[in-house]
């Protein structure tokens, strides 16, 4: 049975850092039955200063820049990254990565997973013209909205709306195919997550 809840930006944890060096806003989270910190977390965070990641050894980091003019990514024996907003890029927790900001501070949005556990999938979707339908059967799908409030359909029936930088988290366990409806000019990040067979 599907499941549906709405996340305010407002009601989000707020927590530190690993490294003590900021301050994490956290959306949701699954925790891992093994008994570890979690299986999945999707969170924002702001980023005043240049500086090292967290490390999070054993997960996989996707990263977007929601506000700001953007961030350079410097991680060991690779080519450094520069993400403006609304680009994302994906990279191992296990590594020490150092993050420069580009000019100011910026805002990001975070999936930090256990590749072991779950496979993921991120994307924008930003103002399209028209309504556009998104059809999905994922058994987790979280639909962050960051641009001004808008109204969403499920399956032709009208829900809750959605504020700046609230969330639709849905719980989808049978995986039943799902058409979730965007008004035009909306802009969300939809990330979608599988577990993976013991």
């Amino acid at each position: 049975m599907k499941q549906l809840s709405f996340l305010r930006a407002t009601d989000y944890l707020s927590m530190p850092w690993r490294n003590g060096d900021g301050v994490t806003k956290e959306i949701c989270r699954s925790i891992d039955p093994t008994g570890s910190d979690f299986a999945w977390r999707f969170s924002s965070a702001e980023v005043g200063k240049a500086g090292p990641f967290s490390s999070f050894t054993g997960y996989q980091r996707i990263i977007s820049v929601l506000k700001g003019k953007g961030i350079q990514l410097h991680i060991p024996d690779q080519p450094s990254v520069s993400l403006r907003p609304l680009e994302t890029f994906a990279f191992s927790g296990d590594l020490a990565v150092d993050c420069a900001l580009l000019d100011g501070p910026v805002i990001d949005l975070n999936l930090i997973y256990r590749p072991d556990r779950y496979s993921a999938h991120f994307q924008w979707i930003t103002e399209q013209a028209h309504k556009q339908s998104i059809f999905h059967s994922a058994p987790i799908l979280l639909l962050f909205n960051a641009g001004n409030e808008i109204q969403i359909e499920m399956d032709g029936q009208l829900i809750e709306k959605l504020g700046d930088f609230d969330t639709l988290w849905l719980k989808n366990p049978q995986q039943e195919l799902v058409e979730l409806t965007l008004p035009h000019l909306a802009c969300c990040a939809v990330v979608a997550l599988w577990p993976k067979n013991p």
